[in-house]
């Protein structure tokens, strides 16, 4: 560690520079927080004692010690206190006392990447006891590997798209293993939400269908990062309710926040995160600061990296330029290990990375953590600031915003960046599409007996069994429902990242080398015919779009346009989903079904740095239709004739519209891209101004549920979003947004202002 950093007096050098232009919007620190510790519990044997006395833990954290009781006892948690609180102790010394019992004992712990399950698998050396046999059962495990694990191992460490391709349609080769399963330990629970969580949500619940069949009956240990809905989430997501370990009485050393807003070059853009992180990121260097970087794409990783030698050249710091590394998927895994042996010894001072390393693989003891733009999430920026000052030591994390509403939104309320409460993770298993593809796997891996096993696999399975069989999907008997033999592999038919609907394969023209999938709207929205489709920070050319064959063909481009579609929304409400509600007079808040019907007109191709329209082109693509839920609010006519008169109503039905969407990752953990509007001044459904937010995924994934739930919350915060921006008429940073379908056209800030402040009885009411 450097014993002469001192975060104030770096802020103050960056402050001093003659560049400077106010880009420090605040600067605080987080007090530090002793530790509560606690005795080891007594049923801990004493070689599992003495093992982690030599790695210097002679006594446990407080929220350690219950949730080590917790799982002892047999009782389902979830744990949910900071980065580099101990979590991974809670699950492992179980594992280890019931073996050290009963060499019988079986576990499977479940990661979301590869290199955090062999992480973990590193870390147990120290601990295991002789005869734990152990490994990493995934894609990149040999077959000789995988026939001995399944024969012997006590321990598993694999991820879920595993269970759902290999232990569960080949279960009977895992007989053994399941029928002393002892404890299933799913770490980083909460990358497990929305489209994606809740596909795993029917893989864990199918998984627990067939560990019962064996009759096991494990313990289930969730870790996640700090959610405000852990029991809740955890039980939507396993199917069984939790008890919760929240409450964190680790040490923590003293921790700076920088918030830094990149200087305006026009109007309505700033000067790139990515640059001003560079900045940052080559002055830490200097100063011999070991510091990682954060940003939001894999190219962007690259691009940093570039602009760090660059700074370094400027400040003298040419000799550092060997001291800095990118780090993102795509590198084999031989260059990921070194990279992350190079900056746990010290060889490397800082590392550019996507959320790649968000996660706690273990990089070593780092000072300074740069953010170039908000990356989704408070729960993401927790992250990944926890990966530097880890314990007691002393830590500066730099935010960097973007120029989007949402890194706006914090810039202008800085206080709301640090006591926003938590996103909620959100995860919708009982979605029809994602549900009826799941049932049809379990089918086949052994009968379904609607009697009995609709607490494992969720409400509505009667239904859902009933138009599957309809369909032709199932086919009942008497001794359950079964898989019809039209459906070979079912769990290659389901993308666990995609709605549930078709999958298109995106292939490389000059190579046929598939280089990812698409599914949904976004076959349409992002894999046009001329649309530029971007993959891993590589920009690639759409060539062809084959409806017939689920196909698209790209050809990789350079990266200076992108494309934004045209499109023209029509939407049906079908039924309301729950009760509606009157704001104030005028203003009505419903939640219900809807038909969502999209038609893409064309596509405008625009300059990457400047966002100038290059050129439009028409298409003639069959429409988009989808069934999902939607949050909408009904206005008056009256009223709001009375608030911004007939003229001004599209522009600012359709700016609140945009602000309204841009702010809701704030409250759940979603993107922008999740969610879909529609606004009109007159909707055949309600006869009125009608304002529609919809989840973009057929069925709904629960995320206008929360909305409307959280409405009064919502509203208030895109009155602030909107109003706060010091913009005349709209920009990026409130009301206009890269997805707008009708090019941003119209659009009336002053009037979203009004309306919306109308409809919480603001001070402009």
């Amino acid at each position: 560690m450097t014993m002469s950093f001192e975060p104030q007096g770096f802020c103050r050098s960056l402050t001093s520079d003659p560049k400077y232009n106010g880009q420090l919007v605040d600067f605080r620190d987080l007090q530090p927080r002793d530790a509560e510790s606690i005795e080891f519990p007594e049923w801990l044997s004493q070689s599992t004692r003495q093992n982690l006395e030599a790695k210097g833990i002679d006594s446990l954290y407080s929220h350690q010690r219950t949730g080590l009781d917790l799982a002892w006892g047999e009782q389902d948690l979830i744990i949910t206190t900071g980065t580099s609180s101990g979590k991974s102790l809670v699950y492992t010394l179980p594992l280890i006392s019931k073996f050290e019992g009963n060499s019988d004992t079986k576990a499977l712990w479940l990661f979301p990447t590869k290199a955090l399950s062999r992480d973990q698998l590193s870390g147990l050396d120290d601990l295991a006891p002789a005869g734990l046999i152990r490994g990493a059962y995934d894609g990149d495990t040999p077959n000789e590997t995988r026939r001995h694990l399944r024969a012997s191992a006590n321990l598993l460490l694999s991820n879920l798209d595993m269970v759902h391709a290999s232990l569960l349609p080949n279960h009977a080769l895992f007989s053994k293993f399941f029928r002393s399963l002892e404890y299933v330990v799913i770490d980083e629970a909460h990358t497990l939400r929305g489209v994606f969580g809740s596909h795993a949500s029917m893989v864990i619940r199918r998984l627990r269908r067939i560990i019962k069949r064996y009759g096991a009956n494990p313990t289930f240990i969730l870790s996640s990062a700090t959610v405000p809905n852990g029991p809740e989430f955890a039980q939507r997501l396993v199917g069984v309710p939790f008890k919760a370990v929240d409450v964190d009485s680790s040490q923590r050393g003293v921790r700076t926040f920088a918030l830094w807003n990149p200087p305006l070059v026009s109007d309505e853009k700033r000067v790139s995160p990515n640059r001003e992180a560079a900045h940052v990121a080559a002055r830490l260097m200097k100063k011999n600061v070991r510091t990682i970087v954060f940003c939001r794409s894999r190219r962007a990783a690259e691009l940093i990296t570039s602009y760090v030698h660059r700074e370094l050249g400027y400040i003298g710091g040419e000799e550092l330029r060997d001291k800095i590394s990118p780090y993102r998927g795509g590198y084999l895994p031989s260059e990921r290990r070194d990279i992350e042996k190079r900056l746990r010894n010290g060889e490397l001072l800082c590392v550019t990375t996507t959320n790649a390393l968000e996660l706690g693989i273990d990089i070593g003891e780092l000072e300074a953590c740069v953010i170039s733009g908000f990356p989704g999430s408070m729960l993401s920026v927790l992250q990944q600031s926890g990966r530097v000052g880890r314990r007691a030591g002393r830590s500066l994390t730099f935010f960097i915003a973007g120029g989007d509403a949402l890194d706006q939104y914090y810039m202008n309320h800085p206080d709301h960046f640090y006591s926003a409460p938590k996103e909620l993770a959100i995860v919708n298993p009982s979605n029809p599409k994602i549900m009826d593809s799941h049932l049809v796997c379990a089918a086949l891996e052994s009968p379904i007996r609607v009697d009995r096993e609709t607490e494992v696999l969720g409400a509505g399975l009667a239904e859902r069994i009933e138009a599957l069989t309809e369909s032709g999907d199932l086919i009942s008997r008497k001794r359950g429902v079964y898989a019809s033999p039209i459906h070979k592999n079912p769990t290659k038919e389901v993308d666990l990242r995609g709605s549930g609907g078709k999958t298109f394969s995106i292939v490389e023209e000059e190579t046929g080398s598939v280089i990812g999938t698409v599914g949904g709207m976004g076959v349409y929205t992002q894999t046009h015919p001329g649309a530029v489709y971007i993959h891993r920070g590589a920009n690639y050319q759409v060539k062809e779009l084959r409806l017939d064959e689920k196909l698209v063909l790209v050809s990789e481009s350079e990266g200076d346009t992108y494309t934004q579609v045209k499109k023209e929304t029509h939407i049906d409400i079908l039924n309301r989903l729950a009760p509606d509600i009157q704001i104030r007079d005028g203003v009505v808040r419903s939640f219900g079904r809807v038909h969502v019907s999209v038609r893409i007109l064309g596509f405008a191709r625009k300059d990457v740095e400047t966002g100038d329209t290059l050129g439009y082109e028409e298409l003639d693509l069959p429409p988009i239709e989808l069934t999902t839920e939607s949050v909408w609010y009904e206005l008056g006519h009256r009223q709001v004739d009375d608030r911004v008169g007939q003229a001004a109503l599209p522009g600012a039905l359709h700016a609140f519209e945009h602000a309204a969407i841009a702010i809701l990752p704030a409250l759940a953990l979603s993107d922008r891209n999740d969610i879909g509007g529609v606004s009109t001044p007159l909707h055949h459904d309600t006869e009125e101004p009608t304002v529609f937010i919809y989840d973009g995924y057929e069925g709904g994934i629960g995320i206008c549920e929360m909305a409307y739930n959280s409405a009064e919350t919502h509203l208030a915060m895109t009155r602030e979003l909107i109003g706060s921006c010091q913009c005349k008429y709209g920009c990026p940073s409130c009301v206009q947004s890269p997805k707008c379908g009708n090019m941003n056209e119209p659009l009336d800030k002053s009037g979203a202002l009004s309306i919306v402040s109308w409809m919480i009885g603001g001070d402009d009411a």
